[in-house]
């Protein structure tokens, strides 16, 4: 019999991102803009979905046979897999987390290049300040690139960066696998988060952040040392053979897809609030419901163990640039204005 909780617990997220991607809708994106970047996002979703479910119960396999818990033949294990879940709710929760997943970005990503633009990224300056403020007088960047002066450095925080991406993909998709308060809760405060954090927040505090500071403003452009170095640490990286910063490849392909007002997948500029900070606490949150391990593991620990390995002298050549001295701003190019309807 159908477990009329399962599908409450399937429809109450659906639902959510429905409203959001209309108020999106309403709120003068096109829906030939916002039905492709869904049927991308779709497409993708599904071959994950499949692919993480294959590995999920390969390794489950794998680890019965260790455990020599033989008794259950792998393909009768898989058959009754499948027939508890669609006794459960028709495979409902497990068929609705791609297209949860691709209506929340759609929507998101619509909104971010076509709504968000009209807030001007006017906050920029008084964020700085704020930074300024908050660091007794010092720009965050020197403090951290003083810290971490090496290009190895900057690498490994650019791949933690790109690292993000997987949870986020990986707890939305396989949240058919977890108990249902926990996975209704999660997928509810997902979506959320980005209605909230990323939406209405990123509107009323409009801000390009640092890297696209002399883009979208007049005057000396004071975060240019910042993008300077950086460029520097990318040449090295690159020529060492680390190959290049995610981060900044990715930064100029939205500031190309800003320019000529085309959408792209996960395109759009906005800096506040961070939706990586925001997630990193909700993916934390989720492992310490699970279990003090899984918890522990999603604040990184286990990333400061394999980073204190492969930066030992042992495990590798070291890739260590030489540190100069910040460089003073150079002569701003002509900003880029956001051009407002």
């Amino acid at each position: 019999m159908v477990e009329r909780l399962h599908i409450r617990a399937a429809w109450a997220p659906m639902l959510l991102v429905l409203a959001y991607g209309l108020v999106v809708l309403a709120a003068g994106v096109r829906a030939e803009d916002l039905i492709p970047l869904f049927l991308a996002h779709l497409r993708r979703s599904v071959i994950a979905l499949l692919a993480l479910t294959l590995i999920a119960l390969l390794l489950t396999l794998i680890v019965k046979a260790v455990r020599g818990d033989t008794e259950e033949r792998p393909f009768v294990f898989l058959a009754r897999l499948v027939q508890d879940a669609w006794r459960r709710d028709r495979l409902l929760s497990f068929g609705f987390a791609p297209v949860f997943f691709a209506l929340v970005l759609a929507s998101f990503s619509s909104f971010k290049q076509s709504l968000l633009p009209l807030a001007g990224f006017r906050l920029d300056p008084a964020f700085a300040q704020l930074d300024r403020a908050l660091f007794a007088g010092t720009d965050p960047w020197k403090l951290t690139h003083w810290l971490v002066p090496s290009a190895e450095g900057t690498w490994w925080i650019d791949r933690a960066y790109v690292a993000w991406f997987a949870p986020l993909i990986i707890f939305v998709l396989m949240s058919w696998a977890a108990p249902v308060k926990l996975r209704t809760q999660f997928l509810l405060s997902f979506a959320v988060t980005w209605i909230l954090l990323g939406s209405v927040m990123a509107f009323l505090l409009p801000g390009a952040g640092p890297c696209y500071y002399g883009a979208f403003h007049a005057g000396a452009d004071m975060f240019a040392p910042l993008n300077l170095r950086l460029a520097e640490q990318n040449a090295f990286a690159a020529s060492s053979g680390w190959g290049d910063l995610v981060a900044l490849k990715g930064q100029m392909e939205l500031l190309d897809s800003f320019r000529t007002k085309e959408l792209m997948v996960a395109g759009g500029i906005s800096a506040m609030p961070s939706l990586h900070n925001a997630f990193a606490v909700l993916f934390a949150c989720v492992g310490f419901r699970h279990g003090r391990t899984a918890g522990a593991l999603l604040i990184w620990r286990a990333a400061g163990i394999a980073t204190e390995r492969l930066l030992s002298p042992a495990a590798r050549r070291p890739m260590t640039a030489p540190v100069q001295p910040l460089p003073q701003p150079t002569a701003p190019s002509r900003p880029l204005r956001p051009s407002l309807p």
